[in-house]
């Protein structure tokens, strides 16, 4: 079930991203992005009774951005990905936003095929984007009705 994320859920969400990201956010980012509501929104993933995944959007204007995917480690490779990416691209639709966009990390081979399956184009290359070690990012982007 996925549904929109309670400051209860801090703490689960941050454990995902510390397992999964070097570079990720912390308690204070997440809890800052939910309090902007009017801008963000964060989507959790649960199985059973654990939190297993999560989604963070961004709509301005008529554009939509996906700021954070992530499925725990030990549940990938299994469609929770592209369920949230799904659900993500349905909710920015929904909303009015003509395409997504996001970054992901060029090493990130089993992200890049997840997007590109799911109708993202590579944009453009930023140099140096990850902080921790500077490593280049792919700016993708997918129209949702509108063009990229």
């Amino acid at each position: 079930m996925i549904k929109a994320m309670s400051f209860a859920d801090l703490e689960a969400i941050e454990a995902i991203e510390k397992e999964l990201f070097s570079s990720g956010w912390s308690l204070e980012d997440f809890a800052k992005e939910l309090k902007a509501t009017d801008l963000a929104k964060i989507f959790v993933l649960w199985l059973d009774d654990e939190i297993i995944g999560f989604v963070s959007l961004r709509e301005i204007f008529e554009r939509g951005e996906i700021t954070n995917l992530a499925v725990k480690s030990s549940y990938q490779s299994k469609g929770y990905g592209r369920k949230l990416l799904r659900f993500a691209l349905d909710t920015m639709s929904n909303d009015g936003m003509e395409a997504a966009f996001l970054e992901v990390r060029v090493s990130n081979l089993k992200a890049l095929e997840l997007y590109k399956s799911e109708g993202f184009i590579i944009m453009r290359k930023r140099k140096s984007y990850y902080s921790d070690n500077y490593e280049d990012a792919y700016e993708m982007a997918v129209p949702l009705g509108g063009n990229v």
